[in-house]
């Protein structure tokens, strides 16, 4: 590994074991605190917390009243173990009933044993009936009658979970106040779960992403873990499900978190490149935690959930390590930038991370320790939403800007495949047209008699050359530039008569009609371009000597007046042209190949009436090949 990237690791090292170091020295003030703080005094208080574990737990009460217990101050935790914990409390002389509640809710076995007043042990849990408890509400109850002296009450614990036990001494009109005190913040919880589910879902539904239905997945597994960690589902399904199933499916969604937040962040990181080595290593998470659902199914509940806890604790930070390895590409930062993906896991991670060590019994139990593990995941849940969120955001306009410059580069291809088609089409047509008329040159060069005959046909042959390339070239400009428009006063009876007279093989044929003064304002070398076109391709595709009808009038066309001029003529040897095909780039009629010509004269014809305001149609009749032509009066 390169100089620069080990420093660069240690540095992420020591910021990780100083975020450590903080939390457990917070944790251990937490505990002196605790230590310190006097019992309470007050009638029906819990003066004096003492411990002793059973390690077979076949002792029974007589014998367990004999031991030799050992004090303890605020939240008894052993971690995980198959052993059974006697806690054995001083309750304060009362003369009302008092309510012990017991907390968390995940504990399996809770058996109360009060010799002083002579009641049977009662017993508890979250494998047995909500109505065993004297309250109904989120944890764990019993009802101690009053006493006129202080009396030591032996609590039972027993349970495949970790040996957490927070216990709260409270007269009995207090007991239904505190539960519904303890159901307003996990109902808070649950329903800021329930909104960012929704929120992410239909973002999901809208994009799709593999992100996101990672994140949904592990989002829904977690709210029941949450939901069973405040001992909800035994209110909620008490009476469709027994007390055993919903314990074993908390274990399930425990086991289930490892590896849904493992495939999460494997998703999310991915794209983000981080390190090999340290990824390889996120990638093993999904599969080892899923691997423990096989112990838990084979009835070493305790074991699986152990190991599934420390493998957790393990992976925040494998996740932590993988996420300021990354190096991510430019579009994957516009999503969410690094810097920001590293603050979150290394809150996440580390606040998880400090939670875990106190279920393992690594840390010193406190309140707020052991509540990390719970507020972790709402802070969890809110960052990842919003950064989930806006990433479907600036996803959804990256894609959006994606496809636009997709369009725009197919559109751009399209353009230079159809702009290689019209050159290859281009130069064969030029080819084509050319190769008669060379042939007739060389001919003419190489003739020894008849050579003023020949000569004559050269020149006819290089007249005809030249005309195709000036078609050529006015096509290319019209196709490369912008028009720039001289107007002026053009008398059409006289432009027609100019025209007739320099067009080859229209002298003496062209018939003019014309009722109406015939002079419009316009652009005059465009307009004998057009006109050139059309009488041009009468002359040439009609039979010999037959006459070429023109007709004007005046007609006006959407609110303007204009002249329309009709060219009519036979058709000849060539025949009819195609209605749909006559005006299209390089296309001439079958039978028009023995004729000199490039395919682009009512084209190039057609575009310039349009930039004349005008419009150039075929309107052919029975006998008759018919082009009409209107332009308006007055170029604006």
């Amino acid at each position: 590994m390169p100089e620069r990237q080990l420093r660069r690791s240690a540095r992420v090292l020591l910021l990780w074991l100083g975020w450590c170091v903080v939390c457990m020295l917070l944790a251990l003030s937490g505990q002196a605190q605790t230590k310190g703080s006097a019992p309470s005094a007050q009638p029906g208080g819990l003066l004096a917390q003492s411990w002793w574990r059973d390690p077979g737990g076949q002792t029974t009460f007589e014998q367990v009243r004999s031991q030799q217990f050992q004090p303890y101050q605020g939240i008894f935790s052993r971690g995980y173990s198959g052993s059974v914990d006697w806690l054995r409390l001083r309750i304060a002389a009362s003369a009302q009933p008092v309510a012990l509640l017991v907390s968390p809710p995940w504990l399996n076995e809770l058996t109360l044993f009060d010799p002083a007043v002579g009641r049977a042990p009662q017993t508890v849990g979250d494998r047995y009936p909500v109505d065993a408890n004297a309250w109904p509400g989120p944890g764990f109850s019993f009802e101690l009658p009053a006493a006129n002296a202080d009396r030591d009450v032996w609590l039972r614990v027993q349970s495949t979970s970790a040996h957490i036990v927070s216990l709260q001494v409270a007269s009995a009109q207090q007991a239904p106040s505190l539960f519904m005190q303890r159901t307003v913040e996990p109902a808070i919880y649950l329903t800021l779960m329930v909104v960012m589910f929704v929120v992410l879902l239909a973002s999901w539904w809208l994009q799709r992403d593999r992100v996101l239905a990672a994140w949904l997945l592990r989002h829904g597994v977690v709210s029941f873990y949450i939901a069973g960690y405040y001992g909800f589902p035994a209110l909620w399904f008490s009476g469709w499900l027994a007390p055993s199933v919903l314990d074993r499916m908390f274990s399930i969604s425990v086991l289930l978190v490892l590896p849904l937040s493992a495939i999460f962040d494997i998703e999310l990181l991915r794209t983000y490149r981080p390190a090999r080595l340290w990824f390889r290593a996120l990638c093993a998470l999904p599969w080892l935690g899923a691997a423990l659902l096989l112990p838990f199914a084979l009835g070493w509940e305790r074991q699986a959930l152990q190991a599934g806890v420390a493998l957790l604790m393990l992976g925040t930070v494998v996740v932590f390590f993988v996420a300021a390895s990354c190096k991510p590409p430019q579009d994957v930062q516009q999503l969410v930038a690094k810097r920001v993906l590293v603050a979150f896991y290394a809150l996440a991670m580390g606040a998880l991370f400090i939670g875990l060590a106190t279920v393992l019994r690594l840390l010193p139990p406190a309140p707020w320790t052991l509540q990390l593990i719970i507020w972790h995941n709402l802070f969890t849940a809110g960052a990842m939403t919003v950064l989930l969120f806006v990433r479907s955001q600036r996803w959804a306009r990256l894609n959006e800007q994606m496809r636009w410059e997709l369009q725009r580069a197919t559109e751009r291809l399209q353009q230079e495949q159809q702009h290689s088609q019209e050159q290859s089409h281009f130069l064969h047509m030029l080819m084509h047209e050319l190769k008669t008329p060379l042939s007739v040159v060389s001919l003419a060069l190489g003739a020894r008699r008849d050579r003023e005959a020949k000569l004559g046909d050269a020149a006819q042959a290089v007249r005809d050359m030249k005309a195709i390339l000036e078609r050529c070239l006015q096509t290319d400009r019209l196709d490369a530039t912008a028009l720039q428009l001289q107007r002026q006063d053009v008398d059409m009876r006289a432009l027609l008569g100019e025209l007739a007279g320099a067009i080859e093989g229209l002298a003496g044929r062209m018939q003019l009609g014309c009722s109406v003064p015939a002079v419009v304002h316009t652009d005059r070398q465009l307009l004998v371009i057009v006109l050139t076109n059309l009488l041009h391709n009468a002359a040439a595709y009609s039979p010999a000597q037959t006459p070429v009808a023109v007709q004007m009038q005046s007609v006006p066309q959407a609110g303007a007046e204009g002249l329309r001029l009709t060219v009519s003529n036979l058709p000849g040897t060539s025949g009819w042209p195609d209605p749909q095909r006559l005006f299209d780039r390089y296309w001439r009629a079958p039978g028009a190949t023995p004729f000199p010509g490039t395919g682009l004269g009512l084209h190039l014809a057609q575009k310039l009436a349009q930039s004349l305001g005008g419009e150039l149609r075929y309107l052919p009749s029975p006998t008759h090949i018919c082009l009409e032509l209107w332009i308006p009066q007055r170029l604006r």
